[in-house]
């Protein structure tokens, strides 16, 4: 019987008989019970697990690498990750699969190969309601460089649901009202990069993630600064965005909003 319902029945036991709690034995927690709550704890500190499987091959004589992503979850609170995953690989596909029609496009027959596909993965945030996954490749097709690209795949393990970027942004402009203006403190905390400020700044240029000090910005490479800063990165911090007692359902509760 489980350490909670003996305690229960000594308890019951004690005042429906006289005497009865000098003859039940004390119960209490063994130190096997409490190192398995204490590891289920920590095991759910970090509510998935992630491997991340390389793979390479070649599509018209252009070198592919890339990563599988398998994952499951780490805790039973944890929900949603088998569907996670099967959508960070469809989305990984999916870039993969529009890099290869770019590329049969513009391959001139009988030069050299030059181009080149690359994608590497990692985790970004695993806490308990929040996972995020950091996809980021290298799509080349010969000349001076390539494009470097940095995509986000967001999961709320409190209700299994996919985050996207515009998703979270429709919720902060329902809690922001008619004024509330993404694109004014996208720009206004964009970094000046060796003197230059960004060009223009919007949501369709941009990949974003919670992070807990702000919303955390990728700005596409070349999309609005000089194409060799890359892909450039900066937050814009929560008290910009939401009033102080927000109750954003993307942000884990330890966090705030």
């Amino acid at each position: 019987m489980p350490a909670n319902l003996l305690t229960a029945a000594a308890a019951t036991l004690a005042a429906l008989v006289p005497g009865a709690a000098a003859l039940a034995p004390a119960v209490t927690l063994t130190s096997a019970t409490t190192a398995v709550v204490a590891a289920s704890a920590e095991r759910c500190a970090t509510p998935a697990m992630f491997t991340f499987t390389p793979t390479s091959g070649s599509y018209l004589g252009a070198k592919i690498t890339r990563e599988v992503v398998a994952g499951a979850a780490n805790c039973a609170s944890a929900k949603g990750v088998p569907s996670f995953v099967k959508s960070v690989n469809a989305s990984a596909n999916a870039q993969l699969a529009q890099w290869k029609t770019d590329w049969k496009s513009m391959k001139v027959p009988g030069l050299p190969t030059m181009g080149s596909y690359g994608r590497t993965n990692s985790v970004v945030t695993d806490v308990p309601g929040l996972v995020v996954l950091k996809g980021r490749a290298y799509l080349y097709y010969g000349g001076a460089h390539g494009v470097d690209t940095v995509t986000y795949d967001i999961l709320n393990t409190g209700t299994g649901a996919l985050v996207t970027k515009y998703s979270m942004l429709d919720e902060m402009q329902g809690l922001g009202g008619p004024n509330w203006n993404f694109e004014r403190e996208l720009n206004h905390w964009a970094p000046t990069i060796e003197g230059l400020p960004a060009g223009p700044i919007t949501r369709d240029l941009v990949s974003l993630y919670p992070a807990r000090t702000g919303m955390h910005v990728a700005v596409g490479h070349c999309a609005a600064y000089a194409c060799a800063a890359g892909v450039v990165e900066y937050t814009i911090p929560w008290s910009s965005l939401v009033a102080p007692d927000a109750d954003l359902s993307f942000v884990p509760n330890a966090w705030g909003h």
